[in-house]
Formats: C-alpha cells, structure tokens, sequence
C-alpha cells in the first residue's frame, strides 16, 4: 500500500545493501505496488511503501514497453546542470500537482540490484525531473515543499499589486 502520511513520507531514508533489498523483497514489493497502483506513476521510492531504506525504481513506459527501468540502490546526485520547469504529480500526494523548478540535468551513481554493479549516468529533461522526485523521497523531501509561487494575473485596470496605488497598466506592467 502506497503511504499518503506525510510524517512518515518526511522520514529522511538510510543506507542500504543489496543483501537487505534481496531479504526484503523491496524491488519485488516496489513493481507490485507501482504496478498495482489505481493512478499512473512512473516511479516509487521504498519509504512511499513504508521501507525507509534508500532504494527505489524507475518504470517510464512507451507503448507498453520499459523506456527506462532502474532498480537503484543508495542513489547520489553527484552534479545537477540547468533549469526545468513542470508540473509534478505524486502517488503519495493523490489529487495534487504542483509547478516545480529542478534541474535539467544529473549525473547520479547508485549501486544497481540487477547487475550488482555501482552505475553512473546523465539523465536529462524529464527523466531528471523523476530521478530527483524519487531521491527526494529518500530524503524526506515532497513535492509541496518544492512548489513554485502561483501568481494570480492582474488585469490592466486593476490596483497593482506592488501597493504603488497606481494602476497596474501605469506601474508594473508597463
């Protein structure tokens, strides 16, 4: 079952090994889960399942088949290039979609449960965006503690909103 407590979605995750995630079962439990899910997702982090334990996977899917498919233990951003604006959605936080800004481009090392190899790669645009989502999960981070400032759109005629007192067509927006 996917934990939509936010306390215990802000619990920051520790280190793990391969021997720990093979006992657990967690890939098996995190495809299950992901899988199963009611709403679409394209990632899940083992604290989102109740396991904080620095684990999670990766399943974005074309056409029915995997585009991308990572089972990445102990995940590290080691460098972050850019900006990337979108708006999130996550299966912790059903109903919410928040305009985020994340890098928009990473290099991450992580050790891989199915080679048992540690791996390096650069992930770019939205395949950034979903490997930081799920490294913040680990770290206790959500999406909402992210969120963009929403600025609500003032009319030509209308009071600015720097308090000049002015017109916004006079003040601000000129």
């Amino acid at each position: 079952m996917i934990i939509t407590d936010q306390n215990r979605l802000r619990i920051k995750s520790r280190e793990t090994d391969l021997n720990e995630a093979f006992q657990l079962g967690i890939f098996t439990k995190l495809e299950d889960e992901l899988r199963d899910s009611i709403r679409p997702g394209v990632g899940l982090a083992a604290v989102q399942i109740g396991f904080p334990i620095r684990a999670l996977i990766i399943r974005k899917d074309i056409g029915g088949k995997h585009e991308l498919k990572l089972n990445m233990v102990n995940p590290e951003i080691e460098e972050s290039i850019g900006i990337f604006r979108t708006t999130e959605g996550c299966l912790s936080l059903p109903g919410v979609a928040i305009n985020t800004e994340r890098a928009e481009q990473i290099t991450v090392k992580w050790l891989d449960y199915d080679t048992k190899q540690e791996q390096r790669a650069v992930f770019y645009g939205m395949e950034s965006v979903i490997v930081q989502h799920e490294i913040n999960h680990l770290d206790g981070i959500l999406i909402i503690d992210l969120a963009l400032p929403v600025y609500e759109k003032v009319g030509r005629n209308e009071p600015c909103s720097c308090n000049s007192g002015k017109k916004f067509k006079k003040c601000c927006g000129r």
